[in-house]
């Protein structure tokens, strides 16, 4: 079985646009032992243009590139 890994949060600053740190959760406040992670994918990221979805992608890409 491939061993899996899951963002649960992430906090970013100083990439592309986004000066100040921005922190996103991708869960609920509490996880319990039967967390099912495939009810938490994230399925969209919208927001104005500018607002840093592109560099929260990038956040996203430059982490998994370092830890894998």
């Amino acid at each position: 079985m491939e061993n899996m890994c899951y963002l649960l949060n992430i906090s970013v600053s100083g990439i592309k646009c986004i000066k100040e740190e921005v922190r996103l959760n991708f869960y609920k406040k509490t996880i319990d032992k039967d967390f099912n992670p495939e009810r938490y994918r994230v399925k969209a990221i919208y927001g104005e243009n500018g607002s840093g979805k592109s560099a929260i992608v990038t956040a996203v890409k430059i982490f998994q590139d370092v830890i894998f």
